[in-house]
């Protein structure tokens, strides 16, 4: 049996682990909105880079529509035309331009090599018409 010492102690000690637990949760509140907060304020600030290194760069407009691709030779797309897909690999770099349908609509390319000891170069510009 219990005296009431011993429940008076009891009590006080129950009511100093209650009032930790109470400032734990609230410490633990205000660090989840603090972190939360930063996480919204810094998805909307546009990213600034002073170096960017891809193999490929796929430009879309708002609904997800591919306006652009700049790449390498090894990830030039192979074009769209009516909404297919060609079937080729172009071993050239540079830029494919889209219309709002998908449709590569022109494009800049060039091409370097070395071969039998001699130089090759060439560039292209193309404008497809509707």
């Amino acid at each position: 049996m219990t005296t009431g010492i011993e429940e008076n102690a009891m009590k006080r000690r129950l009511r100093r682990e209650l009032r930790l637990l109470q400032a734990y949760a609230i410490v633990s509140l205000l660090a989840l909105v603090f972190i939360a907060g930063a996480a919204f304020m810094r998805a909307g600030a546009p990213e600034k880079f002073d170096e960017i290194t891809v193999q490929r760069l796929n430009v879309v407009d708002a609904n997800g529509t591919l306006r652009l691709v700049l790449a390498g030779k090894d990830r030039m797309h192979p074009g769209v035309i009516d909404g297919k897909t060609i079937d080729r690999r172009r071993a050239v770099a540079g830029l494919v331009f889209f219309n709002d349908d998908g449709d590569e609509v022109g494009g800049l390319t060039f091409r370097g090599e070395v071969k039998d000891g001699h130089r090759r170069a060439d560039a292209g510009i193309m404008f497809d018409q509707l």
